[in-house]
């Protein structure tokens, strides 16, 4: 008899209220690019990183280093702890 494991599920597990830190950035950086009127490429360019990167962080495929984020938060005139508010 074969038993299966079960397989662990963040979103059983912590509930579908909770989101997690990179869907909070991914959210905040979208509202506040929108916010301050840029666009991807726009964003892309202060930073100095590709617009595929701007890309992916909106879609929370992946985050921005933390070393951008000085820098990020700077282009949107915003403190660090802003971007990673709900």
């Amino acid at each position: 008899r074969i038993v299966r494991r079960r397989q662990f599920s963040r979103r059983r597990f912590f509930g579908s209220d909770i989101m997690d830190t990179k869907s909070i950035l991914s959210m905040n950086i979208v509202k506040y690019r929108k916010e301050n009127k840029l666009t991807q490429s726009q964003l892309a360019e202060r930073v100095g990183v590709s617009t595929q990167a701007v890309s992916k962080w909106e879609q929370g495929i992946c985050a921005p280093d933390i070393s951008l984020l000085p820098e990020i938060s700077k282009v949107f005139s915003i403190n660090i702890n802003e971007l990673f508010e709900k």
